[in-house]
């Protein structure tokens, strides 16, 4: 299998920059498997980009990270690295990743499948046999409501024999108080005639008393006009009469405007919301591409990156 050495990406040799970017394009490129890939922030230093690359995939050291699957990243050109580059992760364990491995549990880890010993076949069935026990395993419920006989009964329009019961004697309170009494019939009055009082009744009542016929003056004719009322002249004044006069106010001549004569010194002094929220410079975030390797791996004897990649060219 061919190999390739790690090469360098400064301009030390004093080549032009058309002329490194024509070198880099003839490179080999190492591709990765996109649907394994994750779309992060790009960390702050080489570093935490190796330990971020780790943790997102099930990955064996040492790695390297490859700029678009051409250029080698390391600390003195991590700078370099821009928003949208896709940056493949070559291992050194010379495996594919299993999207499995991306989503494993503490308790996957812990409680994988352990081999277990093989089981003995089951023992051989006994014919049944019943028990000759003859004990009584009823349950009280059981012993309590048996089916008990019950007589038979007649058919039905038969006349039932009349109940066997004693005379009542008792008395109740009512027929004691409520006894019949013997009455005596007795003989009618004779009946006596009316005679009207010769007494003549002039009493009255109350209502007759206060509700008298009072005589009434005559009224004047429908037609004739009202006599007007007397009455004096009305002089009072009211307190708003009295605050709002009409004063006797002169014309006044409008004075002549005054150019505004804006001040010289500058004004320099600020808000407390000013000092306090004050316009800082927010560093833009840059979105890179991590895609773990399909084509390459890292040699455990020569230490180089080594893989298909080296037979295509592209």
């Amino acid at each position: 299998m061919a190999t390739a050495t790690t090469m360098d990406t400064k301009n030390g040799g004093g080549e032009s920059p058309l002329a490194i970017e024509d070198h880099i394009s003839k490179r080999p490129t190492i591709h990765g498997d996109n649907s394994r890939g994750v779309t992060v922030e790009l960390p702050a230093s080489y570093d935490y980009l190796v330990q971020l690359a780790l943790s997102s995939f099930a990955m064996e050291q040492p790695i390297r990270v490859y700029r678009n699957g051409k250029i080698l990243v390391n600390r003195d050109n991590y700078h370099e690295i821009l928003g949208g580059d896709t940056l493949i992760i070559v291992d050194a364990g010379g495996r594919k990743v299993d999207v499995r491995d991306l989503f494993v549990s503490t308790y996957d880890r812990d409680f994988n499948a352990k081999p277990l010993p093989p089981r003995e076949g089951p023992a051989a069935m006994e014919p049944y046999s019943p028990s000759k026990d003859t004990r009584d395993f009823k349950s009280t419920t059981q012993r309590d409501y048996q089916k008990w006989p019950l007589e038979k009964r007649g058919l039905a329009g038969e006349p039932l024999p009349p109940p066997k019961s004693l005379p009542f004697t008792a008395r109740t309170s009512n027929q004691d108080e409520y006894k019949p009494y013997k009455l005596e019939p007795r003989e009618a009055a004779a009946p006596v005639k009316y005679e009207s009082p010769s007494v003549p009744f002039n009493a009255t009542t109350t209502n007759q008393d206060t509700f008298k016929r009072w005589p009434l003056e005559k009224r004047a004719a429908y037609d004739a006009p009202a006599e007007a009322p007397k009455s004096l002249p009305f002089t009072a004044r009211t307190l708003n009469q009295d605050e709002y006069k009409a004063y006797d106010i002169k014309p006044q001549r409008h004075p002549e405007p005054v150019a505004y004569d804006a001040p010289k010194v500058p004004f320099t002094g600020t808000t407390t919301s000013h000092d306090a929220y004050k316009k800082w410079n927010i560093p833009r975030k840059v979105y890179v591409n991590l895609v773990p390797a399909d084509d390459a791996f890292i040699s455990r004897e020569t230490g180089k990156t080594v893989g298909d990649y080296l037979d295509s060219r592209s």
